[in-house]
C-alpha cells in the first residue's frame, strides 16, 4: 500500500511514480495500491488529465487511485493505510508529509533533492536519482523486506526494529518543545551577539 502526498503540481513527480509502477513485473504489480492524495487547485491545466489518462493506457486502474481534497481527518487514515511513503519531487524544501508519513510508522522512499535528506535522516531510503527505473528498483526492494517482515525472518525483524528506533529520535527535532529550545537558543544567541556589538 503506497501513498503520495502533494499538489498535482510537474514538479511532485507523480507522473514518475507512476512510470515506475508501470515498469514493475506483474508478479509485483497486482500486489500494489498506490493512492495519490492531493489537490489539483493552481494544477496546470490537463494535468490531471494526462495522470489518469497514463493509468487508463497502461490499465493501472485496480492499482490507482486519486484521492482530491481530503481533510485532515481523511488523511491522516491514509497514513494509517499506507505500509510505503513516496515522494519523487524534483526539487523539496522542508517536506511536511515525509515527516507525517515517518509519524504514523510508513517506511518511506524519496528522491535526494533539496533538503528532503535532512528531513528524511536515515530512517528511509534516498533515490540519487528521479528516473522510473530507479524508483522502479527501489520499489521492487521494499516489497522484499515486506516478504521478510511477513514470513517473521530475524533480520528483517530486527531491522524494523532499529528502523523505527532511529525514526523515534529523528522526529524528536521536529516536536514543538524542540522547535521552542532551539528558537530561544537562537534568540540568546542573537541578544549575546548584538551585546558585545555595542
Amino acid at each position: 500500500r503506497i501513498l503520495v502526498v502533494g499538489r498535482l503540481v510537474p514538479a511532485k513527480g507523480h507522473d514518475l511514480i507512476l512510470d515506475a509502477i508501470a515498469l514493475l513485473p506483474r508478479e509485483c504489480l497486482h500486489r500494489v495500491s498506490l493512492r495519490i492524495v492531493g489537490t489539483d487547485r493552481h494544477s496546470p491545466s490537463g494535468y490531471l488529465n494526462k495522470l489518469t489518462k497514463f493509468v487508463a493506457e497502461n490499465e493501472l486502474e485496480d492499482q490507482v487511485a486519486f484521492c482530491l481534497d481530503h481533510d485532515d481527518e481523511a488523511l491522516i487514515k491514509d497514513y494509517h493505510w499506507a505500509d510505503l511513503f513516496v515522494s519523487a519531487s524534483a526539487h523539496e524544501g522542508f517536506c511536511v508529509p515525509i515527516v507525517e508519513a515517518l509519524a504514523h510508522g510508513c517506511r518511506v522512499v524519496a528522491t535526494n533533492v533539496g533538503a528532503t535528506s535532512s528531513t528524511l535522516g536515515a530512517c528511509g531510503s534516498l533515490l540519487p536519482t528521479r528516473e522510473p527505473q530507479s524508483l522502479a528498483a527501489a520499489l521492487r526492494d521494499e516489497f522484499t523486506l515486506f516478504d521478510a517482515r511477513r514470513d517473521g525472518t530475524e533480520e528483517a525483524l530486527l531491522s524494523e526494529r532499529d528502523r523505527r528506533s532511529r525514526t523515534s529520535e529523528h522526529l524528536v527535532q521536529f516536536s514543538m518543545a524542540s522547535f521552542a529550545e532551539r528558537t530561544l537558543h537562537g534568540i540568546e544567541l542573537l541578544a549575546d551577539h548584538n551585546n558585545r556589538g555595542r
